[in-house]
């Protein structure tokens, strides 16, 4: 009998976690729904996708697992936006998760900054001639309100 308890506490913890993450998505839903983007359900993107490149580029094992994936237009130009799990580095295992953005740039002449002079929160990255925003944390629609004021001058850092 005293293993009705843990029994209990084991559930209600898993119930809470279901309703935070399902109140989670529904907050990048409407948010997606109200700034045109569409939520590719599941995300698992294609091999080749820009979005692994970058995440390749920023991790040595890349992402490990993908979460939320949404498809639509950033500064006049489309855009995915991705949220994905990568091995932290070091001994401990574990995961961490990332929010990157990723479009194709508007010219194909390096920026002469670079990706290395990036004075906000996040991480600038190139692979080949895409470009990207990574932003740490799972996405939320604070973290979208944030890439989509940050994007238009990342584009241009990375142009």
């Amino acid at each position: 009998m005293t293993w009705i308890p843990i029994v209990l506490v084991i559930a209600a913890v898993l119930a809470a976690g279901s309703v935070k993450e399902n109140f989670r998505v529904s907050g990048i839903e409407r948010w997606a729904r109200a700034k045109g983007f569409s939520r590719l359900v599941p995300f698992t993107p294609a091999a080749g996708a820009p979005v692994i490149a970058l995440a390749a580029r920023l991790h040595i094992r890349g992402a490990r697992l993908w979460g939320v994936g949404l498809e639509g237009m950033v500064d006049g130009s489309p855009c995915t936006i991705a949220e994905y799990a990568a091995t932290k580095p070091g001994p401990r295992s574990g995961d961490q998760w990332f929010t990157l953005v990723c479009w194709a740039p508007r010219s194909s002449t390096p920026s002469a900054e670079g990706p290395g002079t990036w004075p906000h929160e996040g991480e600038l990255v190139r692979a080949g001639h895409l470009s990207g925003l990574r932003l740490p944390g799972m996405m939320t629609a604070a973290t979208l309100d944030q890439v989509i004021k940050l994007t238009p001058e990342a584009r241009q850092r990375s142009a």
